[in-house]
């Protein structure tokens, strides 16, 4: 009964592979654009989370330990931009 359908499905096949595929890129270029906007997210989140270890220091401490995270991410980002050319 299957045999003496005339219906190719290869086409339909071709058809949903490339969709799939087309979902694929466009699925992996979103990721790629969230990823590349979201490294200042990820150093703000970083240095909040260093602000707060910080907060549980005694004085001393606390001062010292909030200068070395009072770094803008431009800052950061410029002095590893340096460190990697360096290599």
């Amino acid at each position: 009964m299957w045999a003496t359908c005339c219906f190719d499905i290869k086409p339909v096949m071709r058809q949903v592979t490339e969709g799939l595929l087309m979902k694929y890129i466009v699925v992996g270029a979103l990721l790629a654009s969230v990823a590349a906007c979201s490294h200042e997210q990820v150093y703000s989140a970083v240095q909040q989370n260093r602000q707060f270890e910080c907060s549980k220091l005694p004085q001393p401490e606390y001062e010292e330990c909030m200068r070395e995270t009072g770094m803008s991410y431009d800052e950061y980002e410029r002095r590893r931009q340096e460190l990697l050319k360096e290599e």
